[in-house]
């Protein structure tokens, strides 16, 4: 594995290093857009200047100090990428693993990773039009039709993101009308079976208000089949409507609003990825066997997606949200609002034990007294309402100051019903346990940050956050025995139900722009997860402390050969305390508990180069080598006690690695062509943080991307071929655990599609 992430590197590096040697010229393009990624090169040739907002404000990638990959619609659409967790490969130092229950994919920055569970916040802040989303198990970014760029900031983000900025920020731009009649419609069909639908229009409907309407509509039939009755699993339906108005009356004044609405039923596919002991005799299914992993022959069976599952594992989310962002022009500086609301529901109910009619071993799990199927299941009911409030007054033009100074303040209200059924599973008897809990959180914010010219090439840039929040819990649950008749109800009295957490934030960084187009930049950042209480919670103290990671890093980014190429490189340095991580509880559910620390290290390369007019080539790479240094007692999979410490964090693969080449030809004065083909690779995985035996690992995982199109220029008219993991490499890509067992959720095996598009 050293060997191949070496030579990964290597090759990558002397690719854009070698370009780079030459000379970093300067160029003349104009700014693109504030919410354009890459704008048309002036030049053939040329890749494109790339623009980010990452700093709040609109400005070249070359020229902001921080670690950036901006994913534009044209690399969306080549990799036939949908939504967050299809690009897993693209950005270096990231991961997306599958969804797992109830929609939950903990991103994964530098090492730092997610909860995917309930009520609590994920490090990776997350936000669509400069509103901040609450935590994707209740709602995440389910759809990328129609948006403008993809931003995603690699290292702690507290200053100017806030709060639960720990790993980094996705920030998501959302399409602006423009000024024309103009839009598209594309449909394309799929093996195994799904399809897709998108439109989008703009409308110029006078000189001083534009809109912008667009939706898809996605079926998926699922691509695994449940050998017990039959059934399509892994497959999801999903529906997203958008309206954006934009009102511009005058020049100091501009009104932006996006209204939302994302629909997302989804059947997961699963299965128990440990051996299982079943006592024959009709009692309860015995201790568990967490460790000991399945038969060769079931395992393949698995990942060949044929299942045996007895409960159907099924979700709904829906959620309406709207953001309101003002521009008002003062000279010289502006003031800027942003004001987000939403409410998100998710709805479902999942298999926990991952088991059809029989035992892994073989044994019916069929009571032999009473011949109940032992089962083991759960129901969920989740929603979440939202409204924030960002007020900022910065400053306009390239002057040798630029600053802001902000206000932030967001009130959150969430509700979880949850039961847990356990039919003579895990115990000798039928139990429901449920829980009911409610949680109020509000926070606020005051922040500035800055950076100063001390020379024309030499600067200074140094950022501070205030937080203050509180978070107010309460929680009842009830344990019903069927068989006894026996119920007994909460509520539980905690110590204390209300938890507030104060936080200063900052960031320092001296940077030096050689040139227009080549920047070296060192920093030191400190980022700040909230605290909170655990949904399944019971007892004295179900709280949570916040984490806390500060990181130095070192890098340079730099346009090349009069513009052909671009590369970044930068190396990092990350002491993680307090860490929240998630474990599992036996009898159901999941709890976050705090690890004392972890020290993350290393560094990641990515560019673009034009080798020709028409052929170019795009890579990254990236080494992440994340442990923990302090675990102990840190809850196992099956509940027990271990010292973890020097374990690899979960999710983080040491090495992966990403190439992609694109080739565009005018084939006639009508017609004109384009391919692309692309391979990402990922090193060996842990999923849980305290062990690390093999069925507990997923296995390094490399998958073959390729598209075809053809165009008529004068009609708009496109048609592609495009394909997924054609080399349909098949591997466990997310665990979760259930009932003391870890439960396997799977990659996407092959996908063939046609797609056919129409732009006017």
């Amino acid at each position: 594995m050293l060997r191949t992430g070496l030579l990964a590197t290597v090759s990558i590096a002397a690719v854009f290093c070698a370009g780079n040697a030459a000379a970093a010229q300067t160029a003349s393009q104009a700014p693109a857009p504030a919410n354009s990624a890459v704008s048309d090169p002036t030049q053939p040739g040329e890749i494109g200047e790339i623009i980010v907002t990452a700093q709040k404000r609109s400005e070249r990638i070359s020229t902001v100090p921080l670690s950036i990959t901006a994913v534009s619609p044209a690399l969306l659409n080549s990799t036939a990428s949908k939504n967050l967790v299809e690009l897993q490969g693209i950005v270096p130092g990231v991961t997306f693993p599958a969804p797992t229950s109830y929609g939950g994919s903990p991103i994964v920055i530098r090492g730092t990773s997610g909860q995917g569970t309930f009520l609590e916040d994920d490090p990776v802040a997350v936000y669509v039009d400069g509103i901040y989303q609450a935590s994707n198990s209740r709602f995440g970014v389910s759809d990328l039709t129609d948006v403008q760029s993809v931003e995603i900031v690699r290292g702690p983000q507290g200053t100017l993101q806030g709060r639960n900025a720990t790993a980094g920020a996705i920030l998501v731009h959302t399409t602006d009308p423009g000024t024309s009649l103009a839009g598209f419609v594309r449909a394309s069909l799929a093996a195994p079976y799904e399809y897709r639908t998108e439109a989008a229009l703009s409308v110029p409907v006078s000189e001083t208000f534009d809109i912008r309407l667009s939706g898809d509509h996605f079926y998926q039939q699922g691509y695994a089949t449940n050998l017990s009755d039959g059934r399509h699993l892994g497959g999801q339906e999903a529906t997203n409507l958008r309206a954006v108005l934009l009102w511009h009356p005058g020049s100091r004044f501009t009104a932006r609003l996006a209204l939302n609405y994302q629909y997302l039923a989804n059947n997961q596919a699963a299965a128990r990825w440990a051996y299982t002991a079943v006592n024959p005799a009709g009692q309860a299914v015995t201790a568990p066997t967490p460790y000991v992993s399945l038969p060769d022959a079931l395992q393949q069976q698995y990942l060949d997606k044929r299942l045996d599952t007895n409960v159907q594992s099924r979700n709904v989310q829906q959620s309406p949200n709207a953001a309101l962002e003002l521009h008002y022009a003062l000279g010289g500086a502006e003031v800027v609002s942003l004001t987000g609301i939403s409410k998100a529901v998710n709805t479902g109910m999942t298999d926990s034990d991952g088991l059809g009619t029989v035992g892994t071993n073989g044994v019916s799990l069929v009571d032999a007294v009473t011949g109940q199927l032992r089962q083991a299941y759960n129901q969920g009911h989740i929603t979440g309402d939202q409204e924030t409030e960002e007020l900022r007054v910065q400053s306009t033009g390239n002057g040798n100051f630029k600053w802001l100074l902000g206000a932030y303040g967001s009130r959150a209200y969430d509700q979880f019903t949850f039961n847990i059924f356990n039919l003579k599973e895990s115990v000798a008897s039928n139990q429901i346990i449920g829980f009911q809990a409610h949680q109020f959180g509000y926070s606020g914010a005051v922040f500035a940050d800055g950076t100063y010219k001390l020379t024309p090439q030499l600067s200074v840039t140094g950022g501070l956050r205030y937080t203050k929040e509180s978070k107010l819990f309460q929680n009842a649950f009830s344990i019903t025995n069927f068989n006894s008749g026996f119920t007994f109800v909460g509520p539980v009295v905690y110590a204390p139900p209300r938890s507030t957490f104060n936080d200063v934030s900052y960031r320092a960084g001296l940077n030096y722009q050689a040139t227009r187009d080549l920047l070296v930049y060192a920093s030191y950042s400190k980022g700040y997860k909230s605290g909170g209480f655990n949904a399944f919670g019971v007892g004295p103290n179900p709280a949570f402390q916040p984490e806390k990671l500060y990181s130095a890093e070192i890098g340079l980014k730099s346009y090349f050969m009069d513009h052909k190429g671009y590369v970044a490189l930068s190396a990092y340095h990350n002491n993680y305390n307090n860490l929240q991580v998630t474990a599992g509880v036996p009898t159901g559910g999941v709890i976050i508990q705090n690890a004392a620390s972890a020290k993350i290290k290393g560094f990641e390369i990515e560019g673009r180069y034009k080798l020709t007019d028409q052929l170019s080539l795009s890579a990254n790479a990236a080494y992440t080598n994340a442990n923990y240094t302090q675990f102990q007692n840190a809850q196992a999979v099956d509940g027990s006690l271990v010292n973890a410490s020097g374990n690899r964090l979960p999710n983080t693969p040491k090495w992966q690695y990403y190439v992609q080449g694109d080739y565009a030809v005018a084939l006639s004065p009508d017609w004109k062509g384009a391919a692309s083909v692309s391979w990402r690779w990922r090193d060996t995985i842990n999923f849980f943080g305290t062990n690390a035996t093999p069925n507990l690992q997923g296995a390094a995982d490399g998958e073959f991307g390729a598209r075809l199109e053809l165009t008529h220029t004068r009609s708009q008219v496109t048609v592609a071929l495009y394909g997924k993991n054609l080399n349909n490499k098949r591997v466990v890509a997310a665990e979760q655990v259930q009932f003391g067992y870890p439960l396997a959720f799977f990659n996407q095996p092959r996908v063939v599609g046609i797609q056919l598009a129409k732009a006017f």
